[in-house]
């Protein structure tokens, strides 16, 4: 939690009764002026007692928010939001019920704190209450209760209190709204257990005094808002954090993949913010609601969590009594007066609100002097200021996909400013709507380029650069120009869009790897970043190559640390920056930008691994940070966690698998899904010491080249293979060459081959490679070489991964526990092996790929049986087996794609496949034979029998490999984008091959 700043009480003090969620029948209030407080009488944060001192919840009154249809526009969904309140059952309704329905254990419930389970005990129940009017009502109630111990200097009635505020807060985010996606009402029952107070106790939640500053799962204080409450409980229902903090690597960022903006209980959204004086607090010192809650992600979470799907037998009961209730608006404690900032103050004088809601105008103004405060003096500020501010907010809104009061940071509104600006945009002019950002972004990035959030931030975090290292607009320069010269400036070659692309990529990578860039000119001093920049170009440290998001992150915190050893006031400094006396003048910008360099370009994806080779099922991947409600400090950290076993926890498995699903049929890109590693990326499995060599052929087709003109194409991307250093020459080589000339781990050994047939234009062949940061940028560079020459995919294209096996020898054991091992996961495989892209979500054809079969003869007739039963046309083909040093296995099955983050997958699937096979025996962990699921398997049957039935082999086959977690989550992405695939024979019948 943010610590919330008290700003006081100044002269314009408004009354506020902001009713978004008056009860039915109710009208908003309107505003009123108040008197000013006397002259020096200090305002105290108002210490409320408990709502009702009744803290049963079978008998204490609820309280029930109410929303008006504003509100449900936003925090409507599938699930969320879908029961009116005042008809919703109340606890009382089956509290003689529950006596008899014995609640099941829910544990495991945080994949990243799995300490919870201990300061939290959770049971879930399923009921049937009996309605005389509506007939059966199905129930599902979480039992939590927390173990908490009291600080020694609380009083009873500040313990009391604590407990108060936390059941309103379970009332007003949880109960008597929602329903699970199997229909029944959702409900969370909130018990107490004090144990023994023992200093430091990660065993217990921890209740304090007061409102406090340090708050999270396990240090609650007593006048928490109700949100807060209702927020860190969630942590002990399994939910994650998901409001952009820097210090943590998955929500550095707006586009980053922990974080969410909108309306959600568990983001920053959850409470009013101002942008630069912390917390919005009424009059009394208390926190503003906000427009928040929960969203269906989570109730599909808590559903994940249920043990059985139908209610028990003797869980049936009779509705007894309604019950009383409360109704909650805007603030059950009366009249709110907002403390107002001094700079809010001071932009009311200028700009009053004029009928509008006066809470909301005072955040207008705030958001006005955050994009402004730097560029000139609040009493500057016009209402063409105030216009722009208010289209630039909203089209942040639109782009990040934020809920109504997400309290964007000053940084990143800045950082968008920046970029209208150069587009165009500009107070009194036009304003920075999504359409000028939309239409621009085409035009920089080009038609090929999807524009969305990650690709709108990764240009306005060039523009930050631009505009922080005294960039300057040339005279008839567009937008569009100004960006690619910007690019070109920064890695030291010509304009380009082809610039562009990979410079917005290095800094939108490079923000989530660097936690000062990821809060940008704010924390970082650009020019000294720029300056080291080009000292490391003259240096030749980057040799030659444009420089990586991963090397620029490490860049920026050298900078930041060098900054902080030199004590320069920036350090951490979030404060207002100075209004700018002049700009960098153009010689100095000139000479910041004065670096050589050029040649290699960025790839497309890049993600860190974790390293350290595993054993087959184990991970020594440490615990993340303990992370809480501060965005500003890591909290404690917790022990190493066991590695996660997907078989035991399908909780674990849809955390990752639905977010890659959502965010895939919401028209995300695999490639802005799948994250791509450069460093260690196979956990050891491929590294040159200790590992296995590998290689890779990509096919590819030119479908919208004429047949004619496809060989001067392919002419010109064998020259550009030799340009960028992969090749030895630029020729494009016969069919099947590199099977007659060898292979060589030389990183120039890339070959272009020509192919045979209409449907695929050439083949890419690799070199022996290993898993080392060069072959991943090599695979990417040769990946965007093709697409820029209008290579593409289609269902006629195959990938194949080679992968040594050396230590096999002549014996057959570890090359039949191989095939055993695809063919017992062989409708798995193949359904990794499906091209998301593709035509229909089908693969492209089996026959030259097809399932391998174990016939009995193999296990006696040695190596020459086993590479004539499984030859070229084989899903996963033996035809290099003869017992010799050499000796590698080819796997066939997988789809052709350009994008290198699926092809590192298929590497990473193909070493842990033969890594696996030299392990003695066949069974899976429990001993036990395992059985096969053929190709078509899950196809054929249909309809789902059920989600944890359905993806049952894939997370067995993620625990019995040897993968990391990183590994795992990376495969579930794919799997969550692919789907099952037919049966040799129906996949004909559907016209395939």
């Amino acid at each position: 939690m943010r610590a919330a700043v008290d700003p006081g009480v100044g002269r314009i003090d408004r009354l506020i009764n902001r009713s978004d969620h008056p009860p039915d029948g109710v009208a908003l209030a309107e505003q009123t002026v108040v008197p000013e407080p006397p002259a020096g009488r200090p305002v105290a944060n108002e210490v409320l007692p408990p709502r009702t001192a009744d803290l049963n919840p079978d008998t204490r009154e609820p309280l029930l928010r109410m929303h008006d249809d504003r509100t449900l526009a936003v925090l409507g969904g599938e699930h969320a939001n879908t029961i009116r309140p005042n008809e919703a059952l109340r606890a009382g309704h089956w509290a003689e019920l529950r006596q008899r329905v014995t609640g099941h254990e829910v544990v495991n419930r945080s994949f990243y704190h799995p300490a919870l389970d201990r300061a939290a005990h959770v049971e879930m129940r399923r009921m049937v209450v009996l309605d005389p009017g509506t007939g059966q009502r199905p129930v599902t109630e979480f039992t939590v209760r927390i173990r908490y111990q009291a600080d020694p200097v609380m009083t009873p009635q500040e313990v009391a209190r604590a407990k108060s505020n936390a059941l309103d807060g379970i009332d007003l985010y949880y109960n008597h709204q929602h329903r699970l996606p199997d229909g029944s009402q959702f409900h969370v029952r909130l018990e107490f257990e004090e144990v023994p107070y023992v200093a430091g106790s990660s065993e217990a939640v921890t209740l304090h005094p007061g409102r406090g500053q340090h708050i999270d799962q396990l240090t609650w204080h007593t006048d928490m808002a109700p949100v807060i409450y209702a927020h860190e409980i969630g942590h002990h229902l399994g939910l994650a954090d998901e409001y952009v903090a820097g210090s943590q690597a998955d929500r550095r960022t707006l586009t980053t993949s922990g974080t969410r903006n909108d309306a959600t209980l568990m983001g920053g959204s959850s409470r009013l913010d101002w942008n630069s004086a912390g917390l919005v607090l009424d009059h009394a010192g208390h926190e503003v609601p906000s427009i928040a809650g929960l969203r269906d992600r989570h109730l599909v979470r808590f559903s994940d969590l249920t043990p059985f799907p139908e209610p028990a037998r003797d869980s049936r009961g009779n509705v007894e009594w309604p019950g009383p209730y409360q109704a909650w608006t805007s603030g059950r404690h009366g009249e709110q007066v907002v403390r107002l900032p001094d700079h809010v103050q001071l932009l009311l004088r200028e700009f009053p609100a004029e009928g509008r809601n006066l809470l909301d105008h005072a955040r207008r103004l705030d958001q006005m002097h955050a994009l402004f405060g730097d560029r000139l003096p609040a009493g500057e500020m016009t209402r063409a200021h105030l216009a722009y501010a208010d289209a630039l907010v909203d089209t942040a809104r639109q782009i990040y996909d934020a809920g109504p009061d997400h309290p964007f940071r000053r940084d990143d509104l800045t950082r968008l400013r920046d970029l209208a600006d150069i587009l165009g945009a500009s107070p009194g002019g036009r304003l920075p709507d999504l359409e000028l950002i939309s239409r621009q972004a085409n035009e920089v990035y080009g038609n090929s380029q999807r524009v969305n959030a990650p690709s709108v931030e990764g240009l306005a975090r060039l523009a930050e650069w631009f505009t922080h290292t005294g960039g300057q607009r040339l005279p008839g320069e567009s937008g569009a120009a100004t960006l690619h010269r910007v690019a070109g400036e920064f890695f030291g070659e010509a304009p380009s869009r082809e610039a562009v692309r990979a410079a917005a990529y290095v800094f939108l990578k490079a923000a989530e790897q660097s936690e000062v860039l990821s809060y940008g000119h704010g924390r970082l001093d650009f020019g000294g970043l720029a300056e080291r920049l080009r000292a490391v170009n003259n240096g030749n440290e980057i040799l030659g190559r444009r420089i990586s998001s991963e090397e620029f992150a490490k860049l920026a915190d050298q900078v930041r640390e060098r900054t902080a050893e030199a004590g320069s006031s920036r350090t951490g400094d979030l404060s207002p920056p100075g209004i700018r006396e002049k700009p960098i003048p153009a010689h100095v910008w000139e000479r910041l930008h004065s670096w050589s360099g050029g040649g290699r370009a960025d790839p497309p994806h890049d993600a860190g691994g974790s390293g350290g080779r595993p054993e087959a099922g184990r991970d020594a991947t440490p615990e993340r940070n303990h992370t809480h409600y501060d965005a500003g400090d890591p909290g404690p950290s917790v022990p190493s966690r066991e590695p996660v076993s997907y078989s035991g926890d399908i909780g674990a498995f849809h955390r990752v698998h639905d977010d890659a699903a959502t965010r895939f049929e919401g028209g995300e890109p695999s490639g802005d899904i799948i994250p791509y590693m450069i460093e260690d990326a196979t956990g050891g499995l491929g590294a040159r010491d200790g590992g296995r060599p590998f290689g890779i052929e990509l096919e590819y087709a030119l479908p919208r080249v004429s047949p004619g003109d496809q060989p001067a194409v392919n002419a010109a991307i064998g020259r550009a293979l030799h340009e960028a250093g992969l090749t030895r020459d630029s020729e494009v080589h016969g069919h099947h060459d590199s099977h007659v000339r060898g292979y060589t781990d030389a990183v120039n050994d890339w070959r272009l081959e020509r192919e045979n047939g209409d449907q695929v234009a050439g083949e890419i062949i690799s070199p022996i490679l290993y898993d080392e940061p060069r072959t991943w940028r090599d695979l990417a560079r040769v990946t965007e070489i093709i697409r820029a020459h209008g290579g593409e995919t289609n269902v006629h294209v195959g990938g194949h991964v080679h992968v040594g096996v050396p230590d096999y020898g002549a014996s057959t054991s570890s090359h039949l526990r191989l095939l055993e091992t695809i063919k017992t996961y062989q409708d798995v495989l193949f359904r990794l092996a499906q091209n998301p892209a593709g035509p229909d979500f089908l693969h492209r054809g089996y026959s030259q790929c097809m399932p391998n079969t174990i016939t009995p003869g193999l296990r006696m007739g040695g190596l020459n049986a086993l590479t004539q039963a499984n030859g070229s046309t084989a899903a996963v083909s033996m035809g290099a087996v003869a017992g010799r040093p050499s000796d590698h296995v080819q796997l066939r099955l997988w789809d052709g794609t350009l994008d290198p983050a699926i092809i590192q997958v298929h590497v990473k699937l193909s070493l842990a496949l033969a890594e696996a096979a030299t392990s003695s025996g066949t069974d899976g962990p429990s001993g036990q034979a395992r059985a096969s699921e053929p190709l078509g398997y899950h196809y054929d049957k249909g309809a789902s029998p059920g989600r944890e039935e359905e993806t049952a082999s894939f997370r067995r086959m993620l625990d019995e490999l040897p993968l990391r977690d990183v590994d795992r989550a990376q495969i579930i992405k794919l799997f969550a984008i692919t789907q099952w695939q037919p049966s040799v024979l129906r996949r004909y019948a559907l016209g395939g091959r």
